[in-house]
C-alpha cells in the first residue's frame, strides 16, 4: 500500500481528485454527470480523467459508475423490501431490460428479492492501489 511519503504533491493531488470524481458518482448513480462535467468538477482534463481511472482503479469511469450501480443494486436487494423493476429505477437503470441482464452478468444470479440469494452474491470489485502518473 501507498503511503503519502511515497507521492510527490501533483500525484496525490491527482489521486484526490480521482476519488472525489469517484464518490460524485456513487453520488449520483440516478443521474450521473457526463464525463466532461465530472472532470470539470475535479479540475481535471477529460483525458486525465479516463486515465486516472484505469491506472488507479484498474477500469473505466463508466465501469466503475456501472459496478457501483449494481453493487447497490444488490444491497437493496438485500432487503427483501423493493421491487426489482423500483430498484432499477433508484440505481438509475430506466430500461428494465437492461437491468436484469447486467445484474446476471456481474453476480452470475438474476435478481431477486429474496435475501437469502442475495446473500451469497460476492461483491466482486476491488480497488487496487498502485502508483498513477496523470498529466
Amino acid at each position: 500500500m501507498l503511503t503519502s511519503a511515497l507521492l510527490d504533491d501533483s500525484e496525490y493531488q491527482a489521486i484526490e481528485q480521482l476519488y472525489e470524481a469517484r464518490e460524485i458518482l456513487r453520488q449520483n448513480l440516478m443521474t450521473p454527470p457526463t464525463l466532461e462535467e465530472l472532470s470539470k468538477r475535479v479540475r481535471l482534463s477529460e483525458r486525465q480523467l479516463q486515465k486516472g481511472f484505469q491506472e488507479l482503479f484498474g477500469t473505466t469511469v463508466f465501469a466503475v459508475l456501472h459496478h457501483d450501480r449494481m453493487e447497490y443494486a444488490r444491497q437493496l436487494l438485500e432487503t427483501g423490501q423493493i421491487s426489482v423493476g423500483a430498484i432499477a429505477d433508484m440505481v438509475g437503470i430506466s430500461h428494465r431490460g437492461y437491468f436484469a441482464p447486467a445484474f446476471k452478468r456481474k453476480f452470475g444470479r438474476t435478481p431477486e428479492t429474496n435475501p437469502s440469494i442475495c446473500e451469497r452474491m460476492p461483491s466482486s470489485f476491488s480497488m487496487p492501489s498502485k502508483r498513477i502518473h496523470v498529466g
